[in-house]
């Protein structure tokens, strides 16, 4: 979506194509870490997502986060996904603990 020149992409993208794997807990506690603000749909834009892909997507997914807030973010999600993932390789039983925008496992 763009709108006054910024491009936003609906936070649908970064919880279930790019990081499907991670929980949406541990995704709003990055984004709420770094003060990210999601702004709402228009009435069009929600049109034109529907339209999309985004048919079944509940209306809370549809809220836009700005493409250039995503850089900032991204390397902590990385960094989460990258844990989730040996975790789950390695089959210990840890829990993913995030502290300071760091994933930290916990004995």
């Amino acid at each position: 979506v763009i709108r006054a020149g910024t491009v936003f992409i609906p936070i649908y993208v970064v919880k279930q194509k790019l990081f499907p794997s991670l929980p949406a807990v541990q995704i709003d506690q990055v984004l709420q870490e770094y003060k990210v603000e999601l702004r709402p749909t228009t009435l069009s834009e929600e049109k034109q997502l529907t339209d999309l892909q985004l048919k079944s997507c509940p209306s809370k997914l549809k809220k836009l986060l700005s493409l250039k807030q995503l850089p900032v973010i991204y390397p902590d999600l990385l960094n989460l996904y990258w844990c989730d993932c040996a975790k789950n390789r390695l089959a210990l039983p840890r829990e993913l603990k995030v502290t300071n925008s760091i994933a930290e496992y916990v004995l």
